[in-house]
C-alpha cells in the first residue's frame, strides 16, 4: 500500500512515539515534556485520546508532543468516529492552531510595505508568514533558494512562546541593511544573532504591522502561505507544490 507523504509522516511519528513510550516508561510525562521544552512557556499539558500524545498549550498556541517533548506535531487532531476537531474544541484558544482553512484574505489587505520581497521580480506572488526558528520555515527558506518562478513576500512573525530567541533574530533581520540577505542568514545560520551588541537599532513599526495583522487573523503557527486570490495554506509545501499552488491562484484577488 502506498502512503501519501502526510500519512507516512503520521506513521513515522506513531512509530517514534511507540519507541519513546518504551524508552520512557514510568517517567512522569508532564515533567519530562516541560524539561524537553525548557525554552517554552507552557500553560498546560493534557493527555489526548492517543496513547503517548499530549496536547501542549503555550499562550494562544496549541501543539502536540510525545511524552518527552522531543517530537512535536503542529496541526489539527480529528476524531473520525465522532467527526470532531479536537484542536478547535480545545478551551482557552481564540481560534484553532491552524486558523480557519476556509478563510480568504484580500491580497491588498496584507501589510505589503512590511514584507521582505525575494525571488523572481514580477513572478507569481505568494506571501509567507514565518518564524526564523520554525523548523519547517527553515526547510521552506532553503527550498526558496532554488525558486525561479515566484515573487515571495516574506513576513516575519516570531512566536515567542515557542521560540524565545526568534524575536531578537527578527529584529536583527529587520534592522539589517540588506534584509533579504539577513533573512536567509537567520534561517540557515544557527549562529545568527548571537552577537546582540552588533545588531543596530531601527524603527520596528513595520514588524508591529505584521504582528497586528497576524493577531487579527488568529495566525498562531508558521509557516502560513497566502496566494494572490487570498486562499490560505497552513503549513509547509515543497517548492514544486508551492509553485503549482501559487500559480493556481494567480487569476484574481481575494475577497475582503
Amino acid at each position: 500500500m502506498k502512503h501519501t507523504p502526510f500519512i507516512s509522516k503520521v506513521l513515522l511519528f506513531a512509530a517514534v512515539i511507540g519507541l519513546s513510550i518504551s524508552a520512557q516508561a514510568g517517567e512522569p510525562s508532564h515533567q519530562t515534556i516541560r524539561q524537553g521544552l525548557a525554552g517554552t512557556q507552557i500553560d498546560s499539558i493534557t493527555a489526548t485520546p492517543i496513547q503517548g500524545v499530549y496536547a501542549v498549550k503555550a499562550g494562544d498556541n496549541l501543539f502536540y508532543s510525545d511524552n518527552t517533548g522531543r517530537y512535536l506535531i503542529f496541526g489539527h487532531l480529528y476524531d473520525t468516529a465522532t467527526q470532531t476537531d479536537l484542536t478547535t474544541d480545545t478551551p482557552g484558544l481564540p481560534n484553532s492552531n491552524a486558523g480557519d482553512s476556509s478563510a480568504v484574505i484580500a491580497w491588498k489587505s496584507l501589510p505589503l510595505d512590511s514584507a521582505i520581497i525575494t525571488g523572481k521580480k514580477g513572478g507569481t506572488p505568494v506571501a509567507v508568514f514565518l518564524d526564523p526558528d520554525c523548523p519547517y520555515c527553515k526547510v521552506l527558506q532553503q527550498d526558496l533558494l532554488k525558486n525561479n518562478a515566484l515573487e515571495v513576500y516574506e513576513f516575519l512573525m516570531p512566536i515567542a512562546e515557542l521560540h524565545p530567541e526568534a524575536v531578537g533574530k527578527t529584529e536583527a533581520v529587520w534592522c539589517a541593511a540588506d534584509r533579504a540577505k539577513a533573512l536567509t542568514s537567520a534561517m540557515l545560520n544557527p549562529f545568527f544573532g548571537q552577537d546582540s551588541a552588533s545588531v543596530p537599532e531601527c524603527d520596528l513599526s513595520g514588524l508591529m504591522k505584521i504582528k497586528d495583522f497576524a493577531t487579527s487573523h488568529h495566525f498562531n503557527a508558521t509557516p502560513i502561505l497566502i496566494r494572490q486570490d487570498g486562499v490560505i495554506h497552513y503549513g509547509y509545501l515543497s517548492l514544486s507544490e508551492l509553485t503549482a499552488w501559487a500559480m493556481a491562484g494567480n487569476k484574481g484577488e481575494g475577497k475582503a
